[in-house]
């Protein structure tokens, strides 16, 4: 009985560690496709695929989230990154994280600003100002951006 106590107090530790330590892996993935994404959008795309998994496999939202707009701002078709919003935008848990949400929105509305798709880059920047409550900062650009329209 002794050896199965101090067994699983042997164990306990590296469980409750593990689950700490990936989420510093999906972090550390994640910071290295963002630069990736500058010069290789395909390898970038490849490095968020991999954190997306592990933060599904160990229940990491935020890193779950930061992987899917990772995924949406490397892809080049406008039609896919749309979806990846929507996937994003529909999921309830991304209220928790109004920072990650207003970038989702911004960069979202921003990619079809720049393809000239101007009903939906209005449709989501429109969202993002809705929102601009919890990011007071980045709202300046915002309507920098609105404004040029």
């Amino acid at each position: 009985m002794k050896k199965l106590v101090f067994l699983i107090f042997i164990i306990s530790p590296n469980l409750i560690f593990s689950q700490k330590n990936d989420t510093t892996t999906v972090y550390n993935i994640l910071e290295q496709s963002k630069e990736l994404s500058l010069s290789n959008k395909d390898s970038a795309i490849l490095n968020y695929k991999n954190a997306l998994e592990i933060s599904k496999k160990i229940n990491y939202t935020r890193g779950y989230f930061r992987s899917l707009n990772g995924i949406k701002i490397c892809t080049k078709k406008n039609s896919e990154k749309d979806s990846i919003a929507k996937l994003i935008l529909n999921d309830n848990r991304i209220n928790k994280f109004p920072a990650l949400k207003f970038n989702v929105l911004l960069t979202t509305g921003y990619d079809f600003f720049n393809t000239q798709q101007f009903d939906s880059a209005i449709t989501y920047l429109n969202k993002a100002l809705i929102n601009k409550k919890y990011i007071a900062d980045s709202c300046d650009e915002l309507q920098r951006i609105m404004y040029a329209m």
